[in-house]
Parts: structure tokens; C-alpha cells; sequence
């Protein structure tokens, strides 16, 4: 899998975000979108030079999207442009669920 995560770190991941899914800050100029740090078991490195895990929550809908996941040797942060794309596509999904609510 990219990024070396395995099915175990996927599990863990999935456990942090679902135990506390509004406990970790949103992103400025996103909408919504939060962010996590996340090593894998394996890895060696500690969060704060590991991965960053990048979701939103609909809470009312019990929903949880992965929107991205990066390395902190990728990126630092997401650039403007990602942030106004990401609020953009998060809007259209916040809208495609109160669409299904009817």
C-alpha cells in the first residue's frame, strides 16, 4: 500500500478518528477538514514525523471521509489552492448528504 501503511495501521488509524473524531484541529480555509499525525506501529518515527492523516466529519450523518494522506517529508502544509479545492469538495459532499436525508 502507499506509504507502507498496512491493514493494521489502517485499523488503528480508523480507531483514533472514530474515538475522538472532532478532538483534532481543522485546517483553516477548508470547510471542515481535520487533521491527524499518525505513525505507523512499524515505523520508527514518531508522530510528529510521520504521516498526516487529513478527514472531515459529518457527524449528523455519520460520516467520515479520508480526503488525503501525506508525508510530512512531502509537504508542510496544503497550499491555498488545495484548501479552496478541499472546501469545495467539501460543501458538494455536505450537500450530497442532506440530499439523501430526504
Amino acid at each position: 500500500m502507499a506509504l507502507g501503511l498496512t491493514d493494521d495501521d489502517l485499523r488503528s488509524l480508523q480507531l483514533a478518528i472514530l474515538e475522538g473524531p472532532t478532538r483534532y484541529p481543522v485546517i483553516s480555509g477548508t470547510g471542515g477538514l481535520r487533521k491527524i499525525r499518525f505513525a505507523p506501529t512499524r515505523g520508527g518515527r514518531g508522530k510528529s514525523t510521520s504521516h498526516r492523516v487529513c478527514y472531515a466529519c459529518f457527524l449528523a450523518d455519520g460520516v467520515v471521509v479520508l480526503a488525503m494522506v501525506y508525508s510530512k517529508d512531502e509537504a508542510s502544509d496544503l497550499t491555498a489552492r488545495q484548501r479552496r479545492e478541499i472546501a469545495a469538495a467539501l460543501t458538494m459532499i455536505e450537500e450530497e448528504l442532506k440530499r439523501g436525508e430526504r
